[in-house]
């Protein structure tokens, strides 16, 4: 009952147990097992079965596990280890679990004995950033994937595996490369262990429209990107809709884009430097969401006649730029 440390195996498994925990004398025992369930993330040579079976201690004891860095699953970071038990036909992370790289040993509260071993943290979701976007034909983007561990921890050393759902509209290297072949849309997904998640990405033909000049039809790209990296999704027909000049906000005259306007609650992301390449713009109105710096490009607006940014969390000085506009 005054608690102690019991180490086996030549301190491979070593039992830290508190005082009060156990009511009478116990008799512990710790063998090597490959009994366990197989996983693409455990240590070879780090599973335990540790007794009497049906031992249960009223406060938590600590178990630690030695094991061998070189037997670490291929491309597995070792900072990424923790103590497993076995549960039914499968791998359960311990309360507490925790991992010493210097002494390569994993540790983990327990209530009860079983079999154990160290297993890398199991991947519970995928973050792809950005969630959504727009390419011109011939361009690439690269993607970028996270995986989380069931505590939100980023899992860096984790493979990724990158599937187009159309490659003749966008192609996906290994790396996460996205390049627009053709025209339409796509998702490109990236995948991790059983945990996978998407991204949209629409290719338009700038090149292909003559409602306006292709410069400015990229820049409406580039700020529909701006847009929607930082999650807008009132974009309605952008991109979708086969003329730039019918897509929500746009207005042009003389085949030229002269107008842009967008009032919406909680517009998301910074203030695109694009609008600067918009050179024929009269009237800029973007309210309500938009956060960082005025952008110096909107000294190029050498027509603009009305600028509204209001109700916008800007920060930094005013571009002296603007400042030259009449």
């Amino acid at each position: 009952t005054e608690g102690g440390v019991v180490s086996f195996l030549g301190g491979s498994v070593t039992l830290t147990i508190p005082p009060d925990a156990l009511s009478e004398f116990v008799v512990f025992t710790a063998t090597a097992t490959g009994a366990v369930p197989d996983s693409d993330l455990l240590v070879t040579g780090s599973t335990y079965e540790i007794g009497p079976a049906g031992t249960v201690f009223a406060e938590p004891a600590t178990l630690t596990l030695s094991y061998d860095p070189a037997d670490l699953p291929e491309g597995l970071a070792e900072a990424e280890l923790r103590l497993h038990r076995v549960v039914g036909s499968g791998w359960g992370a311990t309360q507490s679990a925790s991992v010493n790289t210097n002494r390569h040993e994993a540790s983990g509260s327990v209530q009860g004995l079983g079999r154990f071993g160290v297993l890398g943290v199991s991947v519970s979701m995928v973050d792809v950033s950005p969630s959504f976007y727009a390419l011109g034909a011939g361009e690439r983007k690269q993607i970028s994937a996270t995986a989380k561990g069931p505590s939100g921890e980023f899992l860096t050393s984790r493979k990724v595996t990158w599937v187009s759902s159309d490659e003749a509209v966008v192609s996906v290297d290994s790396l996460g490369w996205a390049s627009a072949v053709g025209i339409g849309s796509a998702t490109i997904t990236a995948a991790v262990g059983n945990q996978s998640a998407g991204v949209t990405i629409d290719v338009y033909d700038c090149e292909g429209q003559s409602e306006i000049p292709a410069s400015e039809c990229q820049a409406l790209i580039g700020v529909y990107d701006a847009l929607t990296e930082w999650g807008w999704r009132d974009s309605r027909n952008w991109v979708s809709g086969p003329d730039p000049c019918g897509w929500r906000g746009v207005t042009c005259e003389g085949g030229s884009i002269t107008e842009f306007s967008l009032f919406t609650t909680g517009l998301p992301g910074f203030f695109s430097a694009s609008f600067g390449d918009l050179t024929n713009l009269k009237r800029l109105r973007v309210a309500q969401g938009l956060t960082g710096s005025i952008p110096s490009s909107l000294g190029s607006l050498l027509q603009l006649e009305e600028l509204d940014l209001s109700s916008n969390d800007l920060s930094g000085p005013i571009p002296p730029t603007l400042g030259q506009l009449e």
